[in-house]
């Protein structure tokens, strides 16, 4: 009996010893799952269906300042809402009512938003036991999506998971069992990319995250080395030594590339922690995080910040630098070219910043064609562009200049419609100065002695470019000119006015409507009355041309009529309401051709009038918006000559 009875112990013995085996480890298998989850920012909680609190990971226990055993066994929303109640529409409630997954988007009092998820947690036996909850920062995203639709700017999210677990669980293998799917339901939905890497390196598990970033399968990742995976062939080394740092013990948060399957780069984020179990390293858990576009939004910020967004050549900053630079490399001898386009202010004025840009551009790329890649070429102010040429020599410096020169007759030729005019000027340093900025003064001060000594033709090209601007618009009023010119013309003969005066009266024929290059298509070709609003902008046309006349010495003499020239012989005309005599001469006698013009003129609008009908309205309007006496004259010629 004694016998049996030794038996029965031995065999109890070693069954004993198989159960505590196997809870150790499980008990092993539960502290790496510990470890693995407490190494997350996000924070975890599992909830009975009472909702209170079972098991929480670290980061959910510090961000209520307390330690986890302390928290289990109370109610969730008592701890962080501060409720007697479970909260409305709470996503785990809602989850183990329905046996499904939800989720919600809150925002806290502080503008913190918050993506709550909440899942079921069923038993064998299809019996709901408890739930999870995974709480989710995403106001960096929310942030980062916002800064993308204004300015095209991208933040990176940060985001948390809560997860609970049950303490209690831990007393049975089975529960063991159930807490370990725990685990690997939130290593599978994190929206990381995340890695479990054995001591030699070798991929043990990846979740979804990791498939998704990088295109490897499970299968295809399993047993491999990660860095024979994902790690580009020039950053192999860095990739191992950040392997063997993890590997000695140490964590890594940092910025790398990593390449997909398809070989393409990616920006990564990476954080890698060591798994540690008994003080004894049991491999590595890292994150993945594309961060691809974040640099790419940093690199395009980089290249704005040292270019000029309109042309794309570099900006004043960039051109500074590499000044400076000069004297530190010793780069010498050394030219500098300063490239300054005329009358720009006059186009933008007349024609409007668009075309004044278009004009810009032009000058940049004419420049640009001019010199190779290596040459800095910037835009260093509104209309001036400058050029750098290092280890050039005074003839090298000179040769570049003409070559820009050239290069714009060449442009000219292409582009009538637009003609470009660039004052140049150079300096040439054989030895660094005591200030480079002296280098730079020189180049510029020569840059407007030039445009002094062509400003008469420079400025009439610009005044050429607005009159072809204002003949390609004005196609209502086709040869509205030339008939003008005969009408005044004739009108001064009858007056035996002098030659000088009829040479003035043709110009302000031809001009004295160039203003209209200033107002826009909408109100310059309205097919219809104009609105009060549209009106007053249509007047400025005659302070426009008187503007762009004064900057041209050709058109300077008659700058004052094309600015009275819709004056009205009882003082309501514009600007000036100037009134009878004090009304310049040309002026009158140019107001009495263009309306008779106008009126025997087509329009979108109307038919145009007969003579006799035009020589009726103009005399109907003597005295009040025209001179009486020259109205008269007119119409003795008109009717005489039949013009």
């Amino acid at each position: 009996m004694n016998n049996h009875f030794c038996k029965e112990k031995q065999h109890i013995d070693i069954e004993m010893n198989k159960l505590i085996s196997r809870l150790e480890q499980a008990e092993q298998d539960l502290h790496r799952a510990h470890t693995i989850l407490d190494t997350l920012t996000e924070q975890l909680v599992y909830q009975d269906t009472n909702q209170r609190v079972q098991w929480l990971n670290k980061a959910a226990a510090d961000s209520l300042g307390k330690n986890a055993k302390d928290l289990v066994g109370q109610h969730c929303f008592r701890l962080w809402k501060g409720r007697s109640k479970p909260c409305v529409n709470c996503p785990v409630k809602k989850a183990m009512e329905t046996t499904k997954p939800q989720q919600m988007e809150i925002t806290s009092p502080d503008d913190n938003v918050w993506f709550i998820k909440g899942y079921p947690i069923i038993n064998e036996t299809g019996t709901v036991i408890g739930g999870i909850q995974i709480i989710q920062e995403i106001t960096g995203q929310v942030q980062a999506l916002d800064a993308i639709h204004r300015n095209k700017k991208e933040l990176v999210a940060i985001n948390e998971e809560l997860v609970a677990m049950n303490d209690q669980l831990m007393s049975s293998e089975a529960e063991l069992r159930q807490q370990r799917a725990y685990f690997q339901q939130l290593f599978e939905n994190s929206p990381e990319a995340i890695v479990l890497l054995d001591n030699t390196d070798r991929v043990i598990d990846v979740n979804k995250g990791f498939e998704h970033l990088f295109q490897y399968t499970k299968g295809e990742s399993t047993s491999q080395f990660i860095n024979d995976l994902i790690a580009p062939e020039h950053l192999i080394e860095d990739a191992q030594e950040k392997s063997q740092a993890v590997l000695s013990g140490n964590s890594i948060d940092g910025e790398t590339i990593r390449k997909r399957k398809d070989g393409k780069l990616l920006h990564i984020s990476l954080l890698a922690y060591p798994i540690m179990l008994n003080n004894h390293q049991m491999g590595i858990y890292a994150i993945y995080r594309d961060i691809t576009r974040r640099k790419q939004t940093e690199e395009k910020l980089k290249f704005l910040s040292l270019h000029d967004p309109l042309t794309g050549l570099f900006n004043r900053t960039y051109f500074n630098q590499q000044l400076e630079n000069l004297e530190l490399n010793s780069l010498f001898p050394t030219g500098v070219i300063i490239c300054d386009v005329d009358g720009l202010k006059l186009v933008n004025d007349a024609l409007g910043h668009r075309i004044g840009d278009k004009l810009l551009i032009a000058a940049a790329s004419v420049i640009r064609k001019c010199f190779d890649k290596e040459y800095v070429v910037a835009r260093i102010g509104g209309d001036e562009f400058a050029i750098i040429l290092p280890n050039s020599i005074g003839s090298d410096i000179e040769t570049a200049a003409q070559r820009i020169r050239e290069e714009v007759t060449v442009y000219n030729t292409n582009n009538s419609d637009l003609l470009l005019s660039m004052s140049v000027g150079y300096a040439v340093s054989d030895q660094p100065p005591h200030d480079i900025a002296v280098l730079f003064k020189e180049a510029d001060n020569n840059m407007y002695r030039e445009k002094l000594h062509r400003s008469q033709s420079a400025r009439s090209a610009v005044v050429n470019t607005l009159k072809k601007a204002l003949e390609a618009r004005d196609y209502i009023t086709e040869g509205h000119a030339d008939r003008l010119q005969n009408l005044v013309v004739a009108m001064a003969e009858k007056m035996a006015l002098p030659e000088r005066s009829i040479c003035d009266l043709r110009l302000l024929a031809q001009f004295h409507d160039i203003g209209k290059v200033g107002i826009q298509d909408r109100i310059l070709f309205k097919p219809g009355p104009l609105t009060d609003e549209e009106m007053s902008e249509m007047k400025k046309h005659s302070e426009i041309g008187h503007r762009i006349a004064l900057s041209a010495p050709d058109l300077a003499p008659i700058a004052q009529w094309i600015l009275k020239h819709h004056e009205w012989w009882n003082g309501s005309g514009y600007p000036l309401g100037l009134k009878g005599d004090n009304i310049p001469l040309e002026c009158r006698i140019l107001s009495i051709a263009d309306a008779y013009d106008a009126m025997t003129s087509n329009r979108p609008y109307r038919q145009a009038m007969t003579s006799e009908q035009a020589i009726y309205e103009l005399r109907k309007c003597s005295g009040t918006q025209f001179d009486p006496q020259l109205v008269e004259i007119f119409i003795e010629k008109i009717e005489n000559n039949g013009l």
